[in-house]
């Protein structure tokens, strides 16, 4: 399996959670999965061992260090961090709502995925889906 098909197959794996938790809940904070050297794709659970619940910011770093440490010890491939963004459309001054995943492989591939939505009432309108460039926060080293 290609790093693409790799990342390809988190991303089809973590993102209906967050399209269910859209329209049931009105959001979701930050969560991640991990495929292992056997192709195996687990969750990550953020949450263990918190006393209090941090900010979303905080919450995506703590899942980002168990995903590098997971890399450091050979127990992670790939990876998808998931969180809901504020974006601006381009050429636009007006912001929206997208869904972000950030993929990565360890063999030197990044790239995020953000899927814009926009709530009309009670339904979401999906956007266009966009890849851009990724940043590489797990298999940096």
């Amino acid at each position: 399996m290609t790093p693409r098909e790799a990342c390809q197959d988190l991303a089809n794996m973590v993102l209906p959670f967050a399209e269910k938790m859209l329209r049931e809940e009105g959001g979701f904070c930050p969560y991640a999965a991990a495929m292992g050297p056997d192709g195996a794709i687990d969750y990550l659970d953020a949450l263990e061992g918190l006393i209090d619940l941090p900010d979303a910011d905080k919450l995506a770093e703590t899942i980002t260090a168990r995903l590098r440490l997971r890399a450091e010890q050979g127990q992670c491939e790939a990876s998808a961090l998931v969180f809901d963004a504020t974006t601006a459309a381009p050429g636009s001054d007006r912001s929206g709502s997208a869904i972000v995943i950030e993929l990565e492989h360890r063999n030197d591939y990044a790239v995020a995925m953000v899927l814009p939505y926009y709530r009309l009432g009670q339904n979401l309108e999906w956007g266009d889906v966009q890849f851009l460039n990724g940043r590489k926060r797990v298999f940096s080293g």
